[in-house]
């Protein structure tokens, strides 16, 4: 605990604890509040529970001090882009609103900004201690094997999710994924209204001839969409689904959906050098995110990947890269793993590095004139950086110093 924090606890008269968890000072607590990146199964929380101590999230907290309307996104893949453009979409139709949630902000930070809407992106991990939040607008975009290192299996992760919707009532609207199997198997234990998008059942918004369609009328083609790709198509009908079924009309929509072109480290162009493209992907955090990134590009690539492994199927990761992988340069705790899974599937391409300089430097020997050096890590970061934005930074950073010293030759 850094001192200035100590200082300010002691200055509000709050009794704090430092450098571990005693069982006397956990069973004098009212109620826990828990950070998303501790697993329920960690010693403290079997203390508390064992004490009929409840466990809550930032996220449950918050929801009791919330007076506005929230609209709550979940998913596997395609949180943040979904949030961050459904943000932008209530702002185009003249609401105050702000992102929170596992996307950076906490939803506390936000409760005195005099909103009038809010938008969460919610992780399975919040999810886990999040129990009344009530949203007016609750999304799963799709559902696939994800942080199976941390839960039990697929079925669990699937009960987690679904928590978004255990609140709402028939006030409230759910958005749901028509293509997804597991949103259909959900679909019928939710109370809210039921907003389908990406399948024939939608309604409020769907593509007909390569036009977007808003309640019934043409918004926007799908090739002047800024964001690329089918699984950012999916993102952008499941934002206008939200929306409308807030009740907004679609007058500056159009804009905001040709200029947005996504977010931060996600399939984020970063720079060329001599004809070779350098992609920063480090939100490809899944083994579906990296498939994913590899199957929207149309150039042979030099893949950075690796970091610390969440589980999943390896298969559907490998035959992408057996198919559009020139090489594929491997750091953190996952390397050894994915070469010798790789060389399984009949691909040997692969080299070991010990850190991102490394990989960059030796991704851009490997590579050609036309090629493009993705890093898609299909891994969490924690082995190595404290986020996802932390390594797509360090990857940034030695792509500049790699142009600046290829330019000084």
């Amino acid at each position: 605990m850094s001192e200035p924090v100590r200082a300010e606890l002691e200055a509000a008269g709050i009794q704090h604890e430092s450098g571990g968890h005693s069982e006397a000072f956990l069973t004098s607590s009212r109620f826990a509040i828990a950070s998303p990146g501790i697993p329920v199964t960690a010693k403290p929380f079997a203390i508390l529970t064992s004490h009929g101590i409840p466990v809550l999230s930032e996220i449950e907290l918050a929801s009791h001090f919330c007076s506005c309307p929230v609209l709550a996104v979940t998913g596997s893949n395609g949180k943040s882009t979904t949030v961050t453009l459904l943000t932008e979409l209530l702002k185009a139709g003249g609401l105050r609103t702000a992102a929170g949630g596992n996307i950076g902000t906490p939803f506390i930070s936000l409760l005195d900004q005099n909103l009038d809407a809010i938008v969460l992106e919610l992780s399975s991990f919040q999810l886990e201690t999040t129990y009344t939040l009530k949203p007016r607008v609750a999304v799963l975009l799709n559902l696939f094997e994800n942080h199976l290192d941390r839960h039990a299996s697929l079925e669990a992760y699937f009960h987690l999710k679904a928590r978004i919707f255990q609140a709402q009532d028939s006030n409230d609207h759910a958005v749901l994924n028509a293509g997804s199997p597991w949103c259909r198997r959900l679909a019928p234990d939710i109370k809210a209204k039921l907003q389908w998008f990406n399948g024939s059942e939608a309604q409020a918004v769907r593509v007909e001839q390569g036009l977007i369609l808003y309640h019934n009328q043409p918004l926007l083609a799908v090739a002047d969409l800024g964001l690329r790709g089918a699984h950012n198509l999916e993102n952008v009908l499941a934002a206008l689904t939200a929306v409308a079924a807030f009740g907004l009309p679609s007058s500056g929509f159009a804009e905001v959906l040709r200029r947005f072109g996504g977010i931060p480290h996600r399939l984020e162009t970063l720079a060329s050098l001599q004809d070779r493209l350098f992609i920063n992907d480090s939100k490809a955090t899944n083994y579906l995110a990296a498939e994913t990134a590899l199957r929207s590009l149309n150039a042979p690539i030099i893949l950075i990947a690796g970091g610390q492994d969440k589980g999943g199927d390896f298969a559907p990761l490998a035959q992408a890269i057996q198919e559009q992988v020139k090489h594929t340069v491997l750091l953190g705790s996952s390397a050894a793993d994915f070469t010798h899974r790789l060389s399984l599937s009949g691909y040997n391409q692969c080299t070991v590095v010990k850190d991102m300089q490394a990989a960059v430097e030796q991704a851009y020997r490997l590579s050609s004139p036309g090629d493009i050096i993705l890093l898609s890590p299909a891994t969490a970061s924690y082995d190595l950086y404290r986020n996802f934005e932390e390594r797509g930074d360090d990857f940034r950073r030695h792509v500049a110093a790699l142009i600046s010293q290829t330019e000084q030759r």
